[in-house]
Order: C-alpha cells, then sequence, then structure tokens
C-alpha cells in the first residue's frame, strides 16, 4: 500500500518537469542563454538555474499584478496628458493676456499723443485760415450759357426777344 501511494505521488510530481536555463558557448566565444538544448555547435557550460513550473496561483497574481501595473500606467498617462492639456490652456490665455495688455498699451500711448497734440493746440495761437469771398454784384447777373442744342421754337423765340423788342409779323 506504501508503494502504490508513493507511486501515484511521483506520478503526480512527473509532469510539473522543472526548466532550465542553459548556458551555451558558440565557437567564436559568443555566450547565450536558453532554455531549450544548447545547438550542436556550441558548447554547454551547464545549467545556471532550475526553475519548477509556476503555480497556477503564482500565475494569477502575476497576471493581477501586471493588470495593475497597467492600470496604473493608464492613469498616469491620463494624469500626465491632462498636466499637458492645463499646460497648453495656461500658456494661451498667457497669450491672450498678453496680447490684450500690448492693445491696451498702444491705446494708452493713441491717448497719450492725442493728449498732446490737445495740449499743443491750446498752448498755440489760434490762426484761422484766410477765406476771401467775391460777391457778384446786383447789377450784373449771372448768366448760364446756352444750351448745346436748341430746338427750332427756343431758336424763334431767342430771335423774338432781342434787345430791339420782339419782331412783329411781317404783312
Amino acid at each position: 500500500m506504501k508503494t502504490l501511494l508513493i507511486v501515484a505521488l511521483s506520478s503526480l510530481l512527473l509532469p510539473l518537469a522543472a526548466q532550465a536555463i542553459n548556458k551555451c558557448t558558440g565557437p567564436n566565444g559568443h555566450v547565450t542563454y536558453t532554455d531549450d538544448a544548447c545547438p550542436a555547435s556550441s558548447k554547454a557550460s551547464g545549467r545556471l538555474v532550475e526553475m519548477p513550473p509556476p503555480l497556477p496561483e503564482d500565475v494569477q497574481r502575476a497576471r493581477d499584478e501586471a493588470a495593475r501595473i497597467q492600470g496604473e500606467l493608464r492613469r498616469a498617462d491620463e494624469e500626465r496628458e491632462q498636466a499637458r492639456e492645463a499646460r497648453l490652456r495656461t500658456e494661451r490665455e498667457a497669450a491672450r493676456e498678453r496680447d490684450r495688455q500690448e492693445l491696451l498699451a498702444l491705446e494708452r500711448r493713441k491717448v497719450e499723443a492725442l493728449e498732446a497734440q490737445a495740449r499743443a493746440a491750446a498752448s498755440a495761437p489760434v490762426e484761422l485760415p484766410v477765406v476771401v469771398v467775391r460777391e457778384r454784384h446786383a447789377h450784373r447777373p449771372h448768366l448760364a450759357p446756352p444750351p448745346v442744342a436748341q430746338s427750332q421754337a427756343s431758336e424763334r423765340r431767342r430771335r423774338d426777344t432781342r434787345l430791339d423788342g420782339p419782331k412783329l409779323p411781317a404783312r
């Protein structure tokens, strides 16, 4: 019975063969590490680590840890992105404020220049421009030039109203 129990327990342990990392030295002296057997062209320097296969609990723990680390990395990336957006927003606001301050300074300079002109104008003697107005005499009426094209009727009227008086029709 004891023997049967030992054989059953040892048969359970056989599928859990240990994994090893082999150190292989190539013909040119190049060292490689592999979990497979060394190639025929290289020399096996020995097994470095004998590793038993991982337990299911260890695998699950490693997966949980990897998921936790990935979540932390995602959160850190999001925080970095938010910080970058906040920095860009602050820079844009600062640029707008600089532009506003420059416009304000420009307007102040304009106002100062206008005030200086007003002070200079107030302190300078006032010289009004002289405008010569020619008046027409009452006895010289203004005659408009005759129109370029006149009809026959208006020509006849003009002839009839000459200074020597109207012409009487001939009998």
